[in-house]
This record gives structure tokens, C-alpha cells and sequence, in this order.
């Protein structure tokens, strides 16, 4: 409205969208992006838990679910 030159109340735009039935888009926590397989095997443990290094660089360990790139989720 404020594009067309129309001066109104921060009331009036919320009431004009939700009369439209249209969210905000919102930033901040998304919903769950994994679920949890109950019935997979769990990964073996190439480690023996032995989460303890004698020297530097003995272990090096990782765990991602998902990556963000340029074209989507990896």
C-alpha cells in the first residue's frame, strides 16, 4: 500500500492479510528435517569408543545430516 502512496496504520496491512488468508515470511527455526529410522541397524563402531587420542590428528570424526549448497541439500 505504501508502494501505491497510501499512508495506513501497521493495524490495517496485518488485518488486510489476514483477510487474504497470507503469512509473513518468517526467519528463525524451520521444522525437523530428519526422522529418525527405529528399525536401521546402528552404524559399527570403527572406533571401539575409544574417543581418547595418544597424538594429535589420531582421530578425526564427523557427523553431518545435511549440507546446504547453492543448488539445495546435500
Amino acid at each position: 500500500m505504501s508502494a501505491d502512496g497510501t499512508v495506513v496504520a501497521g493495524g490495517t496491512v496485518v488485518g488486510r492479510i489476514r483477510i487474504a488468508g497470507l503469512r509473513a515470511a518468517t526467519s528463525g527455526r524451520r521444522g525437523r528435517t530428519t526422522r529418525p529410522d527405529d528399525t536401521a541397524t546402528p552404524s559399527a563402531d570403527l572406533v571401539q569408543r575409544q574417543f581418547s587420542a595418544t597424538q594429535p590428528n589420531q582421530w578425526w570424526v564427523a557427523d553431518f545430516t545435511y549440507f546446504a549448497t547453492w543448488r539445495g541439500f546435500v
